[in-house]
């Protein structure tokens, strides 16, 4: 029976470990299924970054180039009104000796003013539809927004446009920048009118110098950058609602935003910290594209410079337009692959749950053959038991009954299930047990049977009782609190009574003998007894010694 039950319970424990390593492998199973979708959608998104980047890298050259198509047009055509002869023969004669008296250099600055107001009107950089007043040296106070101008080499205005701005500073600018022949674009910046404004710079030379020297005065050109310059941003045929092109340029370590918007205007975007900006990013690494934050919106965003300035085009995209269809995809495939899996899952579940059901039928039902069996031997042992003459009874290391037989219970006056559990010294009483109770706590300890014959009751009436104390395991295993011992007390009265009748009949026959033999020679009859006396004298007295 133990051992079935030591079976049955490493059979348990083995579908324990097998159950658990099932559901370690599914869960690894599962984890790798989910990793690998992961990995799928991820890459399905990272194309379609690489899709996105060539678009607005596409956009952005395009853009770029005109821009830069645009500035280089500008500095062309300041560059080439400064090499025109009657400025660099005006210039000469403010330097030197042309030949030239008061009322001719009059005159040459007289032509000079309508060829300047001409190509200020022709290239935009007029505030008025027509030429409007000349002045030299305008002093009338107006708002000042474009113009040609003529200065000397230190930055003041000799022949001006009307409404030309100041250009001391571009010129101070310019003399910083230490060239000498180059064409600068300055800006952009504030102008009079708020507007964002650009002055391009480029010097004048003498009729008669060469490369190598140094410039007698600078042609200025002021402009306001208007619509028409904003529009060049524009993507004909823009098809993405969340898409916006601007031109950024770094100052201080602040990115400055040029707009086409008035400073005091509502929607005007001031200069803002570098860091963590996305113009930023795009200003300081042209070509890459980036995911990140634009002004509370998270986007694509990417830039590239524009020739001739500091000034960098930068492109965002709203990420959610974007990257809809891929992160709509991605999240399929994350659904559809969890999905998978719990189906699997449930499936395996499915099957587990039958083939344990049907393992945990097939072990009822082998446990109830044992159980059984466990009944019928159990009947069987207490009708053995029961047969018995003797007393048989097993208690446990804590002195409880375990087991009592049929003369047991009837001995003690009582029924055999209401003595098990029950300490003997309770049923008994303390005196009768005690004895038992010795060997019990010296059997238990040794693990050594021992038999005792006890003598009980009168001369009269003797009783002899012979009981043996046997270990034995109450449990499936060796250990302690398991141990117990069995009683086996059996009436021995009528064995020693016999016992003892032979023994004087064997005594009485060999004193008979002896005296027949002895009295066939007078000399030695009672030779034996006396013998015997002189014998038992003498050990007495060896013991005394």
């Amino acid at each position: 029976m133990n051992k079935a039950k030591a079976m049955s319970n490493l059979a348990g424990i083995n579908v324990k470990s097998k159950t658990a390593m099932i559901i370690i492998v599914a869960a690894a199973v599962g984890l790798a299924v989910m990793i690998m979708a992961w990995r799928l959608a991820d890459s399905q998104e990272e194309r379609e970054k690489l899709a996105w980047q060539s678009r607005i890298s596409v956009v952005l050259n395009g853009r770029g180039d005109i821009i830069s198509k645009w500035v280089a047009q500008q500095k062309q055509t300041i560059t080439a009104l400064a090499e025109n002869t009657s400025l660099q023969l005006y210039f000469s004669n403010l330097t030197g000796d042309m030949g030239l008296e008061g009322a001719g250099q009059d005159a040459l600055r007289e032509y000079l003013l309508p060829l300047l107001t001409d190509r200020a009107i022709q290239n935009g950089y007029s505030s008025r539809a027509q030429g409007g007043d000349t002045t030299i040296k305008a002093s009338v106070e107006r708002t000042r927004r474009a113009g040609l101008a003529l200065t000397n080499s230190v930055g003041k205005i000799v022949v001006a446009t009307g409404d030309m701005p100041p250009v001391l500073d571009a010129v101070t600018t310019y003399l910083s920048a230490r060239t000498s022949q180059d064409t600068l674009l300055i800006g952009p910046y504030t102008g009079e009118g708020g507007e964002p404004t650009i002055s391009v710079i480029t010097p004048v030379f003498g009729i008669d110098n060469d490369a190598n020297s140094a410039a007698l005065g600078f042609l200025v050109g002021v402009r306001p950058l208007d619509k028409e310059f904003f529009d060049l941003l524009i993507q004909p045929g823009e098809s993405v609602s969340s898409a916006s092109n601007y031109l950024v340029q770094m100052k201080d370590e602040m990115i400055h935003f040029i707009q086409n918007a008035q400073i005091s205007d509502v929607d005007h975007q001031p200069a803002l910290a570098a860091e963590n900006l996305a113009a930023s990013f795009a200003y300081s690494n042209p070509g890459r594209m980036a995911e990140m934050n634009h002004l509370g919106e998270d986007v694509l965003v990417s830039g590239t410079k524009i020739a001739g300035t500091d000034w960098s085009l930068v492109r965002t995209i709203g990420y959610d337009e974007a990257l809809d269809g891929a992160m709509s995809r991605k999240r399929n495939i994350l659904i559809i692959t969890m999905l998978m899996v719990a189906g699997v899952a449930a499936l395996l579940v499915m099957i587990w749950r039958h083939a344990i059901s049907v393992r945990l039928q097939e072990a009822m039902t082998q446990q109830q053959l044992l159980a059984k069996k466990h009944e019928n031997l159990s009947k069987f042992m207490s009708i053995v038991t029961n047969s018995q003459s003797s007393e048989i009874t097993a208690i446990d290391e804590r002195g409880i009954y375990t087991f009592v037989n049929l003369q047991a219970a009837l001995s003690a006056g009582l029924r055999p299930e209401d003595m098990i559990g029950k300490e003997p010294s309770a049923v008994l009483g303390r005196a009768k047990v005690r004895h038992d109770e010795i060997h019990c706590d010296d059997v238990l300890k040794s693990q050594e049977p021992v038999s005792k014959v006890r003598h009980i009751g009168t001369d009269e009436t003797p009783k002899s009782i012979k009981t043996d104390y046997l270990p034995m395991l109450t449990g499936d295993d060796q250990s302690a609190h398991e141990r117990g011992v069995l009683m086996v007390k059996e009436d021995i009265t009528s064995i020693e009574q016999n016992r003892h009748k032979r023994e004087l009949s064997l005594k009485s026959l060999v004193s008979t003998l002896t005296m027949v033999i002895a009295s066939r020679d007078p000399y030695s009859a009672a030779h034996s007894e006396r013998v015997v006396l002189v014998t038992n004298v003498l050990a007495k007295e060896l013991l005394v010694i």
